[in-house]
């Protein structure tokens, strides 16, 4: 029995919301603001105990609608409501006995059930909510017809109108309308929600002892379960000094202490953790519980606000995971009731741990996970597990199938599978679905942060990639005094999430990832000329290009396939929207695409046009001065003395003077100088990359 998908409605900013959830672990990720804490927040209100809707919680185009219908004077035409529909699956090995006060039918194809939770509007308290009021606005001289005043009365006496329930209801698109009416211990019998963050009091300060809070709660939920042989132990030492009982706690916490050590990386000699007493002569109660840190020798005991944050906020988490699963189950017995799935979300698991203790704890956390699950003692439960992370290297270290990656478009919300995204390899034409594997592991080894930005640049080559980011910050501080005519305020690109790849003329490899993604992407490449025995030549002789990515890109350019030589030398950007259906149909010319391919094209220099076919021989046509002047500290070039000769074009000097192109673009940025808060003053950023990235960084 599992959650296997959930819809929500009309909370915060989540309009309309739905996504499948995976049996084990689903692990949400996107750039911020995407609504991964509010899918949190409302299971939260929904399914933990006591939680109240505040008028925050409400979706603000929901409350307008209703605004205008009071105003108005007429009925509300649908539900007034926020809402949450849980969808449960389950099996026939299952015991199902606690669905039965859900359960519509008794049909045995039928093996899911649809929890609808609500906090809403009924259509008796609709009349209510207006003449209220109205009645309001005339007893204190107010103008019933204001947005403004609305607003305001509604936010202080929303929980006066509004009202919770949770229903059973026919899945969406069934022929029935039936429902029925759940009571709060129908709900937990069924699902309960538990979450696990950063504790919002962690500190380590010398007066704090959250760790020791969390090892009292541990305490507790093991005490009357899994752990009874232990705690007779423990009753038998009271009469004893704390050094007995510390080795009896010993017995308790051990396994949590050999999870620390696993997820921590813990080596011989370091210091390690361990639960000490603190009786002091009192009767054995959980405040007595200390954490402490023991030295190498295990001679000094050291408080637990001796160790930094993170591994205090790794040691929290994973406790109070433990501590969950070890009351479930407790609770699990014959003689207890629990819920047949539990929820546990993680939140942001990466605060204060550096990217190594991130990569651990992602590698672990799965099997840990599991083990809870299927404790040795046959009490097996089921958990299924949330979390949400803004770390690339968590993301780098997860399974592709597990991620589920949120992302905004226009004012809603959408969270995409990435196994939908290898289904669109395997569905596109060859050889796409040979290319998914590669680019798994191209993301997965070092590219994981795409997942997290606003915007994307694939690069073609290490030059590119080396001066991109000095491109932009040249960019930025050449445009804040003067901004282009009409583009008005725009924020500075170094000031965005920019993701930049680097793909060689591979990019076509990477069109089923832009399509998944959706967000604004730069594609510079080069023109990769060659004539007709397809060996590399200058533009005057080309009869055509080498470059694959051009050919996938721009297929769809009027005139591209006739002559790609013209096209390409007349143009230095091409905006693109991709076509609909799969990656291999291809992308279509559109002046507002979320796409522009950017490439070399035509330039002036000195009055006549030239038509570079690579990066750096776009950089030289255009800094060809900057170059000889600094030729002596470019330890990059060979064939110095060719810099001097007029005879000599941008296309030779690239071809027999540059020895190493990474080694080019680090002697550029050694050579740069600073004039007017712009340390690369001295030289020029070709325009085709310089017209793209003035693209990127409009919104």
């Amino acid at each position: 029995m599992h959650v296997s998908s959930i819809e929500i409605e009309n909370f915060r900013a989540l309009r309309s919301l739905s996504f499948g959830l995976n049996e084990g672990l689903s692990l949400f990720i996107g750039r911020n603001n995407t609504g991964k804490t509010s899918i949190m927040a409302v299971m939260e209100r929904f399914l933990s105990i006591g939680q109240r809707f505040s008028f925050s919680d409400i979706n603000t185009e929901l409350v307008s609608e209703l605004c205008d219908f009071i105003i108005d004077g007429r009925s509300m035409p649908t539900p007034c409501r926020v809402a949450m529909r849980v969808y449960v699956d389950y099996g026939d090995a299952d015991n199902i006995s606690c669905l039965y006060p859900a359960l519509l039918d008794l049909d045995p194809a039928n093996n899911s059930i649809v929890l609808e939770f609500a906090y809403s509007l009924p259509d008796g308290r609709f009349g209510k909510l207006s003449d209220d009021f109205r009645n309001w606005c005339k007893g204190s001289d107010r103008d019933w017809k204001s947005r403004t005043e609305f607003v305001g009365f509604l936010k202080s006496r929303h929980s006066d109108y509004f009202v919770r329930e949770c229903r059973s209801v026919s899945a969406l698109g069934a022929k029935e309308s039936a429902s029925r009416k759940l009571k709060p211990e129908d709900v937990s019998a069924i699902v309960a929600f538990e979450r696990v963050g950063v504790p919002r009091d962690m500190t380590n300060a010398e007066s704090d002892y959250t760790l020791s809070r969390l090892a009292a709660k541990y305490f507790e939920a093991t005490q009357s379960g899994a752990l009874e042989g232990d705690m007779l132990l423990l009753d038998k030492a009271l009469a004893e000094a704390d050094e007995v009982l510390t080795g009896s706690y010993d017995a308790i916490f051990g396994e949590i202490v050999d999870t620390i050590k696993v997820f921590g990386g813990h080596h011989s000699g370091e210091t390690e953790v361990a639960f000490k007493s603190n009786l002091r002569g009192n009767e054995l109660v959980p405040s007595n519980i200390t954490l402490a840190y023991l030295d190498g020798s295990h001679e000094v005991d050291l408080p637990e606000s001796h160790n930094g944050l993170g591994y205090m906020n790794l040691i929290g988490m994973l406790m109070h995971i433990k501590t969950i699963a070890s009351r479930l189950r407790c609770d699990a017995k014959p003689e207890k009731e629990s819920a047949a799935i539990n929820l546990i979300f993680i939140e942001e698991p990466e605060a204060h741990t550096h990217p190594q203790l991130q990569r651990v704890f992602m590698d672990n956390i799965k099997r840990l996970l599991s083990e809870e699950a299927n404790e040795s003692s046959g009490t097996s439960i089921c958990l299924q597990t949330m979390m949400t992370t803004h770390s690339a290297h968590i993301v780098a270290s997860a399974d592709f199938g597990d991620i589920k990656y949120l992302r905004r478009s226009g004012e809603s919300v959408e969270v995409k599978d990435l196994r939908s995204l290898e289904a669109e390899y395997g569905k596109a034409r060859q050889p796409y679905d040979s290319w998914f594997r590669f680019l798994k592991q191209y993301l997965t080894l070092a590219r994981a942060d795409v997942f997290f930005a606003d915007k994307l640049v694939l690069v073609e080559g290490d030059t590119e990639r080396i001066l991109l980011p000095a491109m932009m910050k040249k960019l930025d501080c050449e445009s804040e005094s003067a901004l282009e005519p009409g583009s008005g305020a725009c924020i500075p690109l170094l000031s965005q999430d920019v993701s930049i790849i680097e793909v060689g003329n591979n990019s076509r490899v990477f069109d089923p990832l832009i399509r998944f993604l959706g967000i604004k992407t730069l594609i510079l490449t080069d023109a990769d000329y060659v004539d007709g025995g397809r060996k590399t030549c200058p533009y005057n002789e080309a009869e055509g290009t080498s470059n694959y990515s051009l050919v996938h890109y721009l297929g769809g350019v009027e005139g591209f396939e006739a002559d790609s030589v013209k096209i390409l030398g007349a143009s230095r950007g091409f905006p693109l929207s991709a076509n609909a259906g799969i990656a291999g149909d291809g992308w279509s010319p559109d002046p507002s695409g979320s796409v522009l391919v950017g490439v070399q094209g035509e330039v002036e220099v000195g009055g006549a046009p030239v038509h570079p076919r690579s990066f750096e021989e776009a950089f030289i046509c255009e800094n060809r001065e900057f170059i000889e002047t600094s030729a002596p500290a470019f330890v990059s070039l060979k064939n110095a003395d060719s810099l001097n000769n007029p005879d000599k074009s941008a296309y030779d000097i690239a071809r027999d003077c540059i020895d190493s192109k990474s080694g080019f673009a680090m002697d550029v940025l050694l050579c740069s100088e600073e004039n007017s808060g712009n340390p690369f003053a001295n030289w020029k950023t070709p325009v085709y990359i310089e017209e793209g990235l003035r693209w990127l960084r409009q919104s």
